[in-house]
């Protein structure tokens, strides 16, 4: 071996890489460039045609890098991973705005800010906002007529710190679904600059960063759909780096942030405390206290819409259906549905807390491990689950990617198929028809490459990170 082996290696990985982000960027272009003089958002049709290809690129793009990853620490990856990044997002912000029913809830629960009232206090048809409706009907909104009737029954599921950013839509001089894209997009770029720099504190390369950033799942959330889960990924990732710095105290503020955006990466605070213990523990509390203000101002039934959600809603699930189908002969006894419920209730944070009890949780790989299978747990189990849920996982696994828990994002996309309206007598309107009884089937054909390979990754014993990283 001589010395100019591992620049040659290098290049001949950039040039792969540069070639594999050449592609994904063709992609985007293809489903978001606006063409013609009045430009639609794009059909789901296309996206089941283009995206599953960029996850094809993205897989092939994450192997070459990791199977390299010892001799991937140079600038012109790390240039590439980013560049490549901020171009796809750039692409897909260039089109029209998607069809999202969030979206609007988002904004209308930024109104009520602005107008001074509680978004946890009443449902949006509730009579409490009549005022509100009147002056947008007034102004010919369509704020409030663009909720779906399900959504204007229940009252705010978001934490305070979401509804305030749903509010800065309403405080600047552009088109508010744009603001909302942009503001996601904003911090999921937060989030790659996060972890490209945490990857440098733990002596990894930067270009692994790519392991977050090229996932398509990010890009039709954040830059397309504009999420809410972008800022709550964002301060996960910002907890993680500030707890491998060994700064607790701000690492409790960062996930109490992230607690008040969603409440949904609930239980991943256990490996956080076993780390940071008291201090992590004392800011987290009071970022809880903070963020219990406006509920207790809106009084009684506050925390209606958490209800409403966790005993009712059902979207893309797995091992929840299965668990459905288990229960199914004690219908006349209990409620399948609520039976289940109540077992994912108990074993998410049972598994959670036996996980954070495992392990040395000295080396900085255990927190990624442990984080890692927590929040895939918790996805597993979940009776509902979007595409956009799954962006916090994969802060955890920079480190060490699992194909299965990578397909597990590839695998929610499936959630889309259900909008796909292809034309009358088509081949897909054909197959539209015939599984018209079966309730979400294209979820087990999305989730069979996830289990098989999570159970194929636990019998041969997936190679764990090095041992030993070099930290500053």
């Amino acid at each position: 071996m001589n010395g100019t082996e591992p620049p040659r290696i290098g290049r001949s990985l950039a040039l792969t890489l540069g070639c594999l982000g050449l592609g994904s960027a063709a992609l985007y272009g293809a489903t978001y460039v606006p063409v013609g003089p009045s430009p639609v958002a794009p059909t789901v049709g296309l996206r089941l045609t283009t995206y599953p290809l960029l996850f094809v690129i993205y897989l092939v793009a994450v192997y070459l890098l990791w199977r390299e990853r010892e001799r991937a620490d140079s600038r012109v990856l790390t240039g590439l991973a980013l560049g490549a990044a901020l171009l796809f997002r750039a692409l897909v912000l260039s089109g029209p705005a998607p069809l999202n029913n969030d979206a609007w809830r988002y904004l209308w629960e930024g109104r009520v800010v602005v107008e001074g009232l509680n978004p946890y206090a009443a449902p949006p048809g509730a009579t409490v906002y009549d005022g509100l409706r009147a002056k947008l009907a007034q102004a010919d909104d369509p704020l409030f007529a663009r909720l779906p009737p399900r959504l204007n029954r229940v009252r705010s599921i978001y934490g305070p710190l979401a509804t305030g950013l749903f509010a800065v839509p309403h405080l600047v001089p552009l088109d508010r679904i744009l603001t909302l894209r942009l503001l996601a997009t904003l911090f999921d770029l937060g989030t790659v600059l996060v972890l490209a720099a945490l990857l440098r504190r733990l002596g990894r390369p930067p270009a692994l960063v790519l392991i977050y950033a090229w996932n398509p799942m990010c890009l039709s959330s954040f830059a397309d759909r504009g999420q809410i889960d972008a800022p709550m990924t964002f301060f996960i990732a910002l907890a993680v780096h500030l707890t491998i710095a060994r700064r607790p105290t701000w690492a409790g503020v960062a996930f109490g942030a992230a607690l008040l955006t969603k409440l949904s990466p609930l239980w991943l605070v256990l490996p956080f405390v076993r780390l940071g213990r008291g201090r992590f523990a004392v800011s987290l509390a009071a970022m809880a206290l903070l963020g219990a203000v406006p509920f207790a101002a809106a009084g009684p039934g506050s925390f209606s819409g958490f209800r409403e959600f966790g005993l009712h809603w059902h979207n893309t699930d797995s091992l929840f259906a299965l668990l459905l189908v288990v229960l199914e002969p004690l219908r006349g006894i209990a409620s399948p549905d609520h039976l289940a419920r109540l077992i994912v209730a108990a074993a998410a944070p049972g598994y959670a807390l036996w996980r954070t009890l495992r392990g040395d949780a000295s080396h900085p790989e255990w927190l990624f491990g442990t984080g890692a299978a927590i929040a895939a747990a918790g996805l597993l189990l979940s009776p509902v689950v979007h595409p956009w849920y799954t962006a916090h996982l994969l802060v955890f696994l920079v480190i060490a990617p699992s194909p299965g828990l990578l397909l597990l994002s590839a695998g929610t996309m499936s959630w889309f198929v259900r909008f796909w309206r292809p034309a009358a007598g088509s081949h897909g309107a054909c197959l539209l028809e015939f599984l018209r009884p079966y309730e979400d089937p294209w979820r087990w054909p999305a989730y069979l490459p996830v289990y098989a390979s999570l159970l194929y990754e636990r019998l041969r014993g997936r190679k764990q990170p090095d041992p030993e990283p070099r930290t500053e």
